[in-house]
């Protein structure tokens, strides 16, 4: 398992590439494509080593893995408008960090999603209230 810088960084659109190499659960040898910093390209690449272990104990669930457990528990105690809310909130927030366990999620990471929302146009109260969801204060 490795990190290493994408082959054609020296281009600027590939700059801030990394390759993530890792076996999965199965066995078999993945590589994957990172955009972010080399330490959330370390983090996501722990979170695979973490998910590869045949160990139940030593196993975090991903985001994404726990999202409908979430939403299920969630409506039990709410009212159906916060869990509307909750649902669209993972909507936007999947696709980010939905592969990530949780102890890998930091502070740095939830940063670089904001930094990528901002750059696509979306507002500050819709990025927090999104991440305001998942990730209370």
């Amino acid at each position: 398992m490795s990190v290493r810088p994408h082959p054609q960084q020296h281009l600027s659109r590939h700059a801030s590439k990394w390759i993530i190499d890792y076996k999965s659960p199965e066995g078999k040898r993945v590589q994957e494509t990172f955009v972010g910093s080399e330490a959330d390209a370390r983090s996501l690449e722990h979170s695979f080593r973490i998910r590869s272990r045949t160990s139940p104990f030593s196993r975090f669930p991903s985001l994404l893995e726990v999202a409908p457990f979430f939403v299920q528990h969630y409506e039990l105690d709410h009212q159906p408008k916060g869990a509307e809310r909750l649902r669209w909130s993972l909507k936007v927030l999947l696709p980010f960090f939905g592969r990530y366990q949780f102890p890998s999620i930091s502070a740095r990471l939830v940063e670089e999603y904001k930094r990528q929302r901002l750059a696509s146009g979306v507002k500050h109260s819709t990025i927090n209230t999104a991440v305001s969801q998942i990730f209370p204060q």
